[in-house]
This record gives C-alpha cells, sequence and structure tokens, in this order.
C-alpha cells in the first residue's frame, strides 16, 4: 500500500502543482507540490522511498514544463537524500521542522535545477531572476510543505502504512 500512497500522492501533487497559478512577484515560481511530496517521504521512510519518490517526482515534474526529461529528477535525489542522511537528527512530525526544511529544500533545488540548465545552456536568464525565483520557491514550499505532510501523513495512517511506534 506504501506504493499506492505515493503514486496517489505524486498524481496530486502533479494536478495541484499544474493548476496553481504562478507568482509573478517572485520571476513565475510556481507552489512545489512535488518537493513537497520528496519531502514528506526524505522525513519518514528508508532511502529506497525516497529515492523512489525523488525520481518519480522529478520525472513528472519535467513532464509538466520545458524542462529536459530527468533534470528535476536529479534536483529532488539530492534533496532528498540530504533530508533523509540527517532526518533522525530533526523532529520529523514538528510544524517548524516541515517550514524549515521546506524553505531551505525550495531554494537549494531551484538553484541546483538552474545551475544544471545553465551548465547545459538551456537558460538565459539572469542571476536576479534566478535568485528571485529560488526565494519565491523556498516560501512557496515552506506553504506546500505541512500541507501535503499532514494529508499524506493522514491517508498513509489511514492506510496503516505508518509503524505503530510512530502513531
Amino acid at each position: 500500500m506504501t506504493m499506492a500512497v505515493m503514486i496517489f500522492s505524486l498524481l496530486g501533487a502533479a494536478v495541484l502543482q499544474a493548476l496553481s497559478p504562478s507568482t509573478p512577484l517572485f520571476a513565475q515560481a510556481r507552489a512545489p507540490f512535488l518537493l513537497s511530496v520528496v519531502i514528506y517521504y526524505a522525513l519518514t521512510r528508508e532511502q529506497n522511498l525516497v529515492l523512489t519518490a525523488a525520481c518519480l517526482a522529478g520525472l513528472v515534474q519535467d513532464s509538466l514544463s520545458r524542462i529536459p526529461l530527468g533534470y528535476s529528477a536529479v534536483c529532488y535525489c539530492a534533496v532528498g537524500a540530504v533530508i533523509s542522511w540527517c532526518h533522525e537528527m530533526v523532529f520529523n512530525r514538528s510544524l517548524l521542522t516541515h517550514l524549515l526544511v521546506g524553505g531551505i529544500s525550495g531554494v537549494f533545488a531551484s538553484l541546483l535545477l538552474f545551475g544544471l540548465l545553465w551548465r547545459g545552456a538551456v537558460v538565459s536568464a539572469g542571476w536576479e531572476i534566478v535568485l528571485m525565483k529560488a526565494v519565491g520557491t523556498g516560501l512557496l514550499a515552506m506553504i506546500t510543505t505541512p500541507i501535503v505532510f499532514r494529508l499524506t501523513d493522514k491517508l498513509d495512517r489511514f492506510l496503516g502504512n505508518v509503524p505503530s511506534e510512530e502513531r
């Protein structure tokens, strides 16, 4: 049932991300619902599920945008690996953790993605635009991460995917 919840969460996040309006104030940044799903799995599950969620979320993200296929998956895998590596050091179910991890991950994933795209000469935007979009993505991730975490956690608990010691 864990994979069913993951696929359902990723599909729901993809729909929400596709339908969410872009913010002109932050260089057309969109709410990173797919990244929030990766953060959920990085904070609560083992490494193999984190990387599966990150790869799938990245491929869906690239399919929804004009980014070459695979670039977002690399960024999401990096974010998921870092969070998964240090998730034992934080309070996994704390709202403050979700806010901070979401914000930092949004900025990091955006900067890493633009760095990869810049290296491949796909993007020709100035650094101020890149920084505005990264900050906007970070701020929006601070909103979406707690919401996605709570909803996915409730679904996992309802279906019995969460071990009994975590309840």
